[in-house]
């Protein structure tokens, strides 16, 4: 592309892009993270338990760690006991801190990491604000915008996974829509683009920032802050479930006046868990569109609808769906907590208590397409009768028997456990085959601290795991009404995983047909048995990675 292209390429790219002003946001945020002093009023009890509310020096340092790091400089001693607990100063309460000529306030209980040294005149108190905000209490609506900045180096915008159509952007800081490249001259960004959702009838932009790694929400309607704060942490969590990584720690809430973000009229920050990272991302189109294009012409044809990103609006009623159940919004938490812990009976068991969740919801929302008498009347008039013979026996029986025996026919028209997990899928239509029931009966395994195949290769203990994840997958997709293409991360995590590749390295066909010949021997030496077990491995973990992406109908 000669010079004169680009340039029209690029004024073409302006005159189409919206302009979203991140500047004052970010200098307000960077304003705070310099550091520097100012005061904080700090009630606390003396020994005699009285109140004394009393001001002293109050630091931010200029530190890079988590939440806001400060120091507070006591002149003199304090009439107070227990000198080596926070609460001992009141640091345990809401605080009002004064800094930047502005005021400032934090939740009860803000203060982690504390520490002093005592005696030593002066006294210093250390610590970190894992909240701080503009306010106390909003009372209006605002134009809001949450920032959620990640360390993560691989890091995974909502532009890789959603459907972006024709919403290119711009920022209202020089070039901060370009980025470099190997000619040596600024292309345009491939990430300035941004997604449009409507979740209960609020609009929001959802964005990554390639400069600062961060995601960004923003509300393009008035909206209280708690009504905010909970909808879009549904879009993290959703998102989170969909890419297999869940940014969190430091998050940062924007309030203003103005739908263009021009000013910053409220703040609060929140330091939250540590992010939830891991390599399972469930909607994986650029794997689709690559794989695609391997296929015969007639898979083409079968698939070719379903060659394109996740659907913005499919996307805006799932987090309408998570925001409106507490077990859904805890299946999706369990899944993604599940999906980023190492430890294979902590992921197992995290994954048995999300199905548990995600069909209990399922059963309760379907009372009647589980139990085995449908018909309330029957059920009613077959409960009196065997009640009626058990008091029959009441002269046979103890008092304890009895109670138990009446509790067991109370609740006979309830499914067995088998049937609990197994009828949602079958109410969604998705069909089961044996490993998928074997994958169920081994939930109860891990949710007491088991793991199936416990004596077999390691990839396949924790792939039973992620057999877990992808069910509970396949029915939260179905509930929200989705088709295309998806990622089974059991199949994902055999393609991927080192000791699948040692085995696969080894593996081929004409060794393979020896050791079949192998199998007719009478005889098997330990060497023999050693070197089937290999090449069935080696087998297993090609047919199990072979099917790693799936269409959902």
């Amino acid at each position: 592309m000669d010079k004169s292209n680009y340039d029209d390429l690029f004024k073409n790219f302006l005159a189409k892009s919206e302009l979203i002003k991140i500047k004052s946001s970010l200098e307000y945020l960077n304003t705070l993270s310099l550091g520097g002093s100012g005061t904080i009023h700090l009630s606390y009890k003396t020994i005699e338990d009285e109140t004394r509310l009393q001001e002293f020096v109050f630091e931010i340092l200029n530190q890079r760690d988590k939440g806001y790091p400060f120091k507070i400089i006591i002149e003199d001693y304090l009439n107070n006991g227990g000198v080596q607990y926070k609460e001992s100063y009141g640091l345990d309460k809401e605080l009002l801190i004064q800094f930047n000529g502005k005021q400032y306030y934090t939740n009860r209980d803000s203060v982690i990491n504390f520490k002093t040294k005592f005696p030593g005149k002066p006294q210093y108190l250390f610590g970190q604000l894992t909240n701080l905000k503009s306010f106390q209490k909003l009372n209006s609506d605002y134009y809001s915008r949450v920032i959620v900045i990640s360390d993560d180096s691989d890091f995974i915008f909502p532009t890789y996974i959603l459907d972006h159509k024709e919403n290119l952007m711009k920022f209202d800081i020089e070039n901060w829509h370009l980025s470099d490249s190997l000619m040596g001259i600024k292309v345009i960004n491939v990430h300035a683009m941004f997604i449009n959702l409507k979740i209960n009838n609020f609009r929001f932009r959802f964005y990554g920032v390639e400069n600062i790694n961060a995601h960004i929400i923003d509300s393009l309607d008035l909206i209280s802050d708690k009504e905010f704060k909970k909808i879009t942490y549904c879009i993290r969590l959703c998102f989170a479930f969909l890419s297999g990584k869940f940014y969190k720690s430091e998050i940062t809430y924007i309030f203003s006046e103005h739908n263009d973000f021009n000013t910053v009229d409220q703040f609060e920050f929140q330091l939250e868990k540590s992010s939830q990272i891991s390599k399972l991302q469930l909607i994986n189109p650029n794997l689709f569109f690559e794989t695609f294009e391997c296929r015969t012409k007639e898979e083409k044809l079968k698939l070719e609808k379903y060659h394109k990103k996740f659907s913005p609006e499919v996307f805006s009623s799932f987090c309408e769906l998570i925001y409106s159940s507490t077990e859904l919004q805890r299946t999706l938490e369990l899944t993604v907590s599940a999906s980023s812990n190492d430890d294979i009976v902590q992921k197992g068991a995290l994954y048995a208590v999300a199905i548990e969740t995600i069909t209990e919801h399922i059963k309760d929302a379907n009372p009647n397409s589980f139990n085995p008498i449908n018909d309330k009347p029957t059920w009613k008039n077959f409960r009196v009768e065997l009640l009626q013979i058990l008091r029959t026996y009441s002269n046979k029986i103890d008092a304890s028997g009895i109670e138990i025996l009446t509790k067991k026919i109370n609740s006979m028209n309830s499914p067995t456990n088998k049937d609990k997990l197994s009828k949602p899928f079958e109410l969604y239509g998705i069909d089961l085959d044996e490993n998928d029931l074997e994958t169920l009966d081994h939930r109860n395994k891990f949710l007491h601290g088991g793991i199936p195949y416990e004596n077999d290769y390691k990839t396949k203990q924790e792939s039973s795991a992620l057999k877990l994840h992808f069910l509970i997958s396949s029915l939260v997709l179905k509930m929200i009404n989705y088709k295309g293409h998806f990622i089974n991360v059991s199949g994902l995590h055999y393609l991927h995983n080192y000791e699948s590749q040692e085995f696969t390295k080894r593996f081929e066909m004409a060794e393979f047909s020896k050791t079949l010949e192998l199998l007719k021997k009478p005889n098997l030496t330990p060497e023999d048995l050693q070197k089937i077990k290999n090449q069935l491995r080696a087998i297993n973990i090609i047919i199990e990675g072979a099917n790693t992406i799936h269409i959902m109908e």
